[in-house]
């Protein structure tokens, strides 16, 4: 009971501190602009316009949840060492790895809110156009939130490693890179020798894979959608790797002069 009263407790006040920073309201912004230039905008037939509204939905809404994500998290651990919050916490009978796993359920949940509101706002768009939801829409969704827990995990373990805005940086450029390099990775280094593969191999292998995360092409083109079971390997995958991020910032925390 203790352990989940400090958890709580955590969490909370994780979650209150979030809500006071800036930048949510700047993304809120951001998706609504986006969705009202869709809802404002006509194309000569209705597909093109769905394609363009798919498009947009599935551009933005990946890009603004995993800005929120890192810089909900980024912040907050620096932050209590800056301002001693975290001498507080600690001076209770609290473990080290209770203030890691409460701010990340607190990071974790103000990140989750945010993303329900933004998918939402795109949701109510396509309901105000009348554009018909695609098959795979709720399992692009599903991933995607997952991808959002993902960041912060990484986001919490970046932090206890470097500055908060090196943290933003570091996790934004692995995004784009993840989205642009990862998918045609795999194929240039067939072709290449075992030298040079090898380490690249490990490299690929030792980060998590955001194009599985990626179900752009099956909503803009309305593929059918495929069973859930076909999507458990890939929530599997996402979960372990938050929970093996997790784990880290656990170790590297009980380590950390505060």
């Amino acid at each position: 009971m203790t352990t989940l009263t400090n958890l709580y407790l955590i969490a909370h006040e994780t979650v209150r501190s979030a809500r006071r920073r800036r930048h949510l309201p700047v993304m809120l912004l951001a998706v609504l602009a986006s969705a009202g230039i869709c809802c404002s905008m006509e194309f000569f037939g209705s597909v093109h316009y769905q394609q363009f509204f798919f498009h947009i939905m599935m551009l933005v809404l990946p890009l603004v949840t995993v800005v929120v994500a890192t810089l909900t998290t980024c912040w907050v651990l620096p932050q209590q060492r800056q301002d001693h919050t975290l001498h507080l916490i600690l001076a209770r009978p609290v473990a080290r790895w209770q203030v890691i796993i409460g701010t990340f359920l607190g990071v974790a949940v103000t990140s989750v809110m945010a993303f329900f509101v933004f998918t939402a706002i795109f949701l109510l768009s396509l309901w105000w156009r009348a554009v018909v939801f695609p098959p795979a829409l709720l399992h692009a969704v599903t991933l995607l939130l997952v991808q959002v827990l993902l960041f912060n995990a990484l986001a919490l373990l970046l932090s206890l490693l470097t500055t908060p805005a090196m943290t933003a940086v570091v996790c934004l450029l692995y995004y784009f890179l993840g989205q642009l390099i990862q998918p045609t990775l795999q194929p240039v280094l067939a072709g290449t020798p075992w030298l040079v593969r090898l380490p690249a191999w490990c490299a690929f292998f030792a980060t998590p894979h955001l194009n599985y995360f990626n179900l752009t092409m099956p909503v803009v083109h309305q593929w059918p959608a495929v069973s859930w079971f076909m999507l458990v390997p890939t929530i599997t995958y996402g979960v372990g790797w938050t929970a093996l991020l997790l784990l880290a910032a656990c170790g590297l925390f009980r380590r950390c002069d505060v």
